[in-house]
């Protein structure tokens, strides 16, 4: 992906120094920059609370973090791979990269979310209002159609509201600190979204298969899923998913955006989009 150039990493007249700090003379103290991260944050918060917010700089801070983040980790693959040459192939390096970014990401996540959040403020808060409004809606004021709902919940002695396996699943997204396990969450929502379409609406020629099936091979459409996901993010209430997303778009290998994950986080997205915008009426009464 294609970034800025990283701006100077001292304090000088082109802008204030890097938020992780000097990485082109080598690593530096993990303490030290987690510290430089957090007085940032603590910088970036009073400037909200304050008249004239200004989001730009903010916004370049957080590709400089983003870069460092970058150049960091390609650091660490490079040092595996020449410590271990046998490693030096495609799927060697994928795993490499796997392992180096859990523990990588663990302590970091934290403070990377709160500055994406930062700059996603407003985004988040449209959710928030949207979350707060249609809490209680029913989902067909969101565009579920009838036929993937539960048809006699009381019989069937249901317990809680539609979906809400998907919206305890895509909860789950929030206790994890390594992007390829929170992507794996949201794929698991959307398969949980599909097993419970299908218990809801049974087709005559389905057949039990076993273990999880492609999402695009799920008897659900396209068209139904975005209100159906739609629902499940508004049960969720985490505003946060608006920054969670975003970073993860930033941070997860391109080479699992084009297959069934990039799906699943587009389709996340476009839900997140959709509720922000809903009317902020709330419902008809």
């Amino acid at each position: 992906q294609d970034c800025p150039p990283t701006p100077p990493l001292q304090p000088g007249p082109v802008g204030p120094p890097s938020p992780l700090g000097d990485t082109a003379s080598g690593l530096p103290d993990k303490d030290s920059s987690f510290e430089d991260l957090e007085q940032f944050l603590g910088t970036s918060e009073r400037q909200g609370q304050g008249r004239g917010v200004q989001p730009e700089p903010q916004l370049q801070q957080l590709k400089s973090a983003v870069e460092e983040i970058h150049n960091a980790i390609d650091r660490l693959l490079s040092l595996t791979l020449l410590a271990f040459e046998g490693l030096n192939t495609a799927a060697s390096k994928d795993r490499c990269l796997a392992c180096i970014e859990e523990p990588f990401f663990s302590p970091l996540w934290p403070l990377l979310l709160a500055l994406y959040r930062s700059v996603h403020r407003a985004r988040e808060a449209a959710l928030s209002r949207s979350m707060e409004l249609y809490r209680n809606a029913p989902p067909t004021a969101i565009g579920i159609p009838t036929k993937l709902l539960p048809q006699n919940p009381e019989a069937k002695g249901a317990i809680g509201y539609p979906y809400c396996a998907a919206a305890q699943e895509l909860g789950l997204l929030v206790l994890e600190s390594c992007p390829q396990k929170k992507l794996e969450c949201i794929v698991r929502t959307l398969r949980v979204i599909c097993v419970c379409a299908e218990d809801y609406c049974p087709t005559p020629e389905a057949t039990p298969q076993a273990g999880p099936q492609p999402i695009a091979a799920a008897a659900i459409g396209a068209d139904d899923l975005l209100p159906i996901l739609s629902f499940v993010v508004l049960r969720s209430g985490l505003p946060q998913l608006v920054s969670e997303c975003a970073a993860l778009e930033e941070f997860i290998h391109e080479g699992y955006l084009i297959g069934e994950e990039g799906y699943c986080l587009t389709s996340l997205q476009s839900a997140l989009s959709y509720v922000e915008l809903l009317p902020q009426g709330g419902l008809a009464k």
